[in-house]
């Protein structure tokens, strides 16, 4: 397994750190694993740190990789995501290219501690598809 899914946060932040070679396969096993264990059991947003520092190759192919991670992408659950440390610069580019597609504040940080903090402050964005949620469950609006 190329990567390893935890709770930094019980029910916060979730810690999913990326290793060595990082295949499709991988990546739409763990963002699965995040949107099924992770988003879908809490009842308020979560938010996720990427530890890429160890990671050496990822796959390329955006219009797959988006593909299969728009559930985790669009999950109204989802908070920030933070990508943590020296990263792979493709990678590191393609994460933060899925989340602005999909209108998630997405954050670099040096190391956990600082992802910690910015995960703690408000955000700075009103995340588009919780917007569009509620007007969906609000007719009247304009």
């Amino acid at each position: 397994m190329a990567y390893r899914l935890t709770w930094h946060t019980e029910k916060q932040i979730a810690l999913l750190s990326l290793y060595r070679e990082c295949s499709l396969e991988d990546f739409q096993a763990f963002t699965r694993e995040l949107t099924e264990k992770y988003l879908d059991s809490s009842s308020e947003p979560v938010h996720v740190m990427v530890d890429m520092s160890c990671l050496e190759r990822f796959p390329i192919q955006l219009v797959t990789i988006r593909a299969a991670s728009s559930d985790f992408f669009r999950h109204l659950k989802l908070g920030k995501v933070v990508i943590v440390g020296r990263t792979n610069p493709l990678a590191g580019c393609i994460i933060d290219t899925l989340a602005r597609t999909f209108h998630v504040e997405c954050l670099w940080a040096a190391d956990l501690e600082q992802a910690r903090q910015l995960v703690s402050q408000p955000a700075h964005l009103v995340p588009f598809r919780q917007m569009a949620h509620y007007k969906q469950s609000n007719p009247q609006l304009p």
